[in-house]
């Protein structure tokens, strides 16, 4: 995870340093050449490649917080398990029922919940400011336990 971490911060020097936001990840789609597709699925988002072409899709029905997250993990597949070239798809799960997936996971984790709100703050408050899930700051505290990202 680590090793991962240092590797997300030169393609995303703010990534947890701060909140990303949705103009954060549109500004990711673009530097990553990403076609982002909004349209109701069964899943909250999947990431596609095939050949030299990348799409992210996004469930429609989402809002908010929720779309972001969604968005965000797709793009922690689009940075972290992507192939230059080739055909790969990436479908949300929770909880991550693959490798991939937890690190995709860890990747909107982080990005939301950075460093300085995770040692500064109770989770209560985390969620009341932010609007995040219990679920979604456990996590972000149990990787700071176990790796201290």
């Amino acid at each position: 995870m680590n090793l991962l971490a240092k590797a997300i911060r030169g393609y995303v020097p703010y990534w947890n340093v701060r909140p990303l936001t949705e103009d954060d990840f549109y500004q990711l789609c673009r530097k990553f050449k990403v076609r982002v597709i909004e349209i109701p699925l069964c899943v909250p988002g999947l990431f596609m490649q095939v050949g030299d072409k990348r799409y992210l899709y996004v469930n429609s029905r989402l809002r908010g917080i929720e779309w972001l997250r969604a968005a965000l993990h797709e793009m922690g597949h689009a940075i972290l398990h992507t192939p230059p070239s080739g055909t790969v798809a990436y479908f949300f799960r929770l909880p991550p029922n693959s490798k991939r997936e937890h690190e995709a996971e860890a990747f909107v984790a982080i990005a939301l919940i950075p460093l300085c709100i995770v040692l500064s703050k109770l989770p209560w408050e985390i969620q009341e400011e932010y609007g995040y899930s219990i679920e979604l700051i456990e996590f972000r505290k149990w990787i700071y336990d176990n790796y201290r990202i």
